[in-house]
């Protein structure tokens, strides 16, 4: 299974894999089937046994940075084969999306970002979970976009000294940025322990594109 999609995994990285085609698919398979399960087992709540992880809160959170490194990202689409190969009419279970979105909801600090899901649902597909983070923060297609003028953006202090004054927004996502009368009216940004994490990843990730 894994074997017939060798060439358009190792495809999927930017730099070549050394690895022999035995052991690179030995490694996406371990890799994809722990990320499967601890994405079924968070959901489910399911620990049974001497589980070093889900015995341990602090283990099983410590997974949680891992799994948003973009150096540590699997191909969503061979998660996805996996996936489908645990699927059961007699017992039925949310799409791997679903699971996925659930898990990494409550790290994505902004509003409106089930919007952004159902978004995906219909129309993208996902690279990986450092994407799918990436959509949901980015704002919807929905929105009028507008053609910038200038690349030239000042910082905030000399916005201040130009007698700019600055308030909180009320738009729904980071991008609602408006400025009229002199008013430069921002979203709040929530900054958790996670942010940094976050904001890094998704950064080096677009600047991969």
């Amino acid at each position: 299974m894994i074997k017939d999609q060798e060439g358009r995994l190792r495809g999927s990285y930017a730099e070549p894999i050394e690895f022999g085609s035995d052991q690179f698919v030995r490694i996406v398979l371990v890799d994809a089937a722990f990320v499967i399960e601890f994405l079924l087992r968070c959901r489910d709540s399911n620990c049974e046994g001497d589980d070093y992880i889900f015995n341990n809160p602090v283990m099983r959170w410590d997974v949680l940075p891992d799994l948003r490194l973009l150096e540590n990202q699997l191909p969503f689409f061979i998660l996805q084969v996996l996936f489908n190969t645990l699927s059961s009419s007699a017992h039925p279970r949310p799409s791997l999306l679903e699971i996925s979105y659930s898990f990494f909801e409550s790290q994505i600090v902004r509003k409106g970002k089930e919007e952004g899901f159902n978004e995906i649902c219909y129309t993208e597909e996902v690279q990986h979970f450092v994407d799918l983070i990436r959509i949901l923060y980015r704002p919807f297609k929905s929105q009028t976009r507008r053609e910038l003028k200038t690349t030239a953006v000042p910082n905030a202090a000399e916005l201040l000294q130009a007698g700019v004054k600055f308030t909180v927004g009320r738009g729904s996502n980071l991008f609602d940025i408006k400025f009229s009368d002199g008013i430069l009216k921002i979203p709040t940004l929530i900054v958790v322990d996670t942010t940094d994490l976050t904001l890094r990843n998704l950064l080096a990730f677009e600047q991969c594109h």
